[in-house]
């Protein structure tokens, strides 16, 4: 079965089995955003006349070309993001079943609708 990786978005959270010493991030449990940050860093250095284009490289992505074997070269962008390949692939997700609504109940109705008629039929 073919390995079937999903980009990360920034607020999700990684866990590392053991930290390793070289990744740029000091603890095991992160966010995404927050590698991304020290990746950037790492990039930038001590310089930060090129901070626009690592932001780039991260963000929009900085245009390129790219050759494919026995095809022609492609114009388009490349950028740097994270993904996550599970081990097992992942179950459809089956709605939970749904609670019997009591008589009477319209379930559309907002948290203040139903207090405010709850005060004027106490």
């Amino acid at each position: 079965m073919a390995e079937q990786f999903q980009p990360l978005n920034g607020g999700e959270v990684v866990s590392l089995k053991q930290a390793e010493d070289t990744m740029p991030i000091a603890h095991s449990t992160f966010k995404v955003s927050e590698l991304a940050a020290a990746l950037k860093q790492k990039f930038l250095g001590e310089a930060t006349d090129n901070e626009a284009a690592v932001n780039q490289l991260f963000g929009s992505g900085v245009e390129c070309e790219i050759l494919v074997p026995y095809k022609n070269w492609q114009t388009g962008k490349v950028r740097i993001s994270l993904e996550f390949c599970p081990d097992t692939p992942p179950q459809p997700q089956t709605p939970p079943a749904s609670y019997p609504q009591p008589s009477g109940v319209n379930p559309d109705l907002s948290l203040d609708e139903i207090r405010r008629m709850r005060a004027e039929n106490p």
